[in-house]
């Protein structure tokens, strides 16, 4: 197991209004002159951005200056001291893109680790720049393209699609970002829509796409909390349910990404792509010839079954031979050309990967 850090160096918090916060409560920034003056955030601008205070009226957040160089150096100082005290592996940066963007790499180059940052945009022309200043960011833009793909029969899977092939093409390295579906800020998945297969299929491409994924507490019990703070549902109330039917998916999901990984070096540099698309189904694959994933997923939802067919030309499967379907552990053969029909039956994703690979696995029995 390793041990990530959240961490702030944006701001501090004050409950109370901005125009009355007593700074002397503050350690070490115990004086105004450490923080930037209060305004509101105008998000058409940049300056603004990283100079405003985000929060609130009841609760304001005195916005620190990270531009200057001792608020910088002693923020540089603590994390280095925090990470050696403590054996920190990585720290995930809140609100990156409030922060001056000198200090971001100061700051990960003091901390020593692996920095995930969040840049809160769907915009990938906005998010993809930052990672000039920290090793991984926060997958925002593919956290957009999938819940609108799969929260409705009806959703965008063009969209997903052609958001995926531009950061695959544009992205300096997806294999440092960290892909999500839930997290405290956004209305869970479950609140858009109660379908289960619907919920499968968006968990599962974000498990399976490029990057580190990032599952949110109480995602694994269906938890269908709205806007915050409906969202933040205490996990306890659950029992810790590990027998629940997306705990149970995701340990599955987690299961298999783990083995291609151990089967294959190359699997986490590769680029992960849209073999197939239509109106309602993406196939995607990642990994190569041998030991790829390859998923299937599709918004008909749970009341519909689609079927389509992938060409081996795309998925690198060949002729006669032996997958599985590594979620209901059903055996299929490709066909000639390598080509595979597949059915997804009331909307449930399937996620293939050769048979001979399994083996010693445990995974369906292997």
């Amino acid at each position: 197991m390793y041990l990530m850090l959240d961490v702030v160096t944006n701001h501090f918090a004050w409950n109370g209004c901005s125009s009355c916060v007593d700074y002397s409560t503050f350690e070490p920034f115990n004086s105004k002159s450490y923080f930037h003056d209060p305004c509101s955030i105008d998000y058409d601008n940049e300056t603004s951005i990283q100079v405003c205070w985000q929060g609130s009226e009841v609760v304001s957040l005195p916005d620190l200056r990270t531009e200057d160089s001792y608020v910088s150096d002693t923020l540089n100082s603590w994390i280095k001291d925090v990470v050696a005290t403590y054996t920190i592996d990585g720290i995930r940066l809140d609100s990156a893109k409030h922060v001056d963007n000198n200090h971001l790499s100061s700051f990960e180059d003091a901390s020593g680790v692996y920095i995930v940052g969040e840049v809160f945009n769907g915009d990938p022309a906005y998010v993809m720049p930052y990672q000039q200043y920290l090793s991984g960011l926060i997958n925002y833009p593919a956290y957009y393209w999938v819940t609108r793909a799969f929260s409705s029969t009806s959703g965008s899977i063009s969209d997903l699609a052609n958001g995926i092939n531009t950061m695959k093409n544009q992205a300096a390295d997806l294999s440092l970002y960290g892909s999500f579906l839930e997290n405290h800020d956004n209305a869970r998945f479950p609140s858009l829509t109660n379908d289960m297969s619907l919920a499968k299929s968006a968990i599962a491409f974000t498990v399976l796409m490029d990057g580190i994924p990032i599952i949110y507490e109480g995602q694994e019990q269906h938890y269908s909390g709205g806007d915050t703070p409906n969202n933040r549902e205490a996990i306890w109330l659950s029992g810790y349910d590990t027998s629940s039917e997306l705990y149970e998916w995701i340990t599955d999901l987690n299961a298999i990404r783990k083995l291609a990984i151990s089967r294959d070096s190359s699997y986490l540099d590769y680029s992960a792509w849209p073999i197939y698309t239509d109106t309602h189904t993406i196939g995607m694959r990642k990994g190569s010839a041998g030991s790829q994933v390859v998923g299937v997923y599709s918004n008909v939802g749970s009341g519909a079954s689609t079927t389509v067919t992938l060409t081996g030309a795309n998925t690198g499967f060949t002729s006669g031979q032996a997958l599985t379907d590594v979620m209901s552990c059903t055996s299929f053969t490709a066909g000639s050309n390598g080509d595979l029909a597949v059915t997804i039956s009331g909307g449930v994703p399937r996620v293939f990967y050769p048979t001979a690979q399994l083996s010693g696995s445990g995974i369906c029995g292997e």
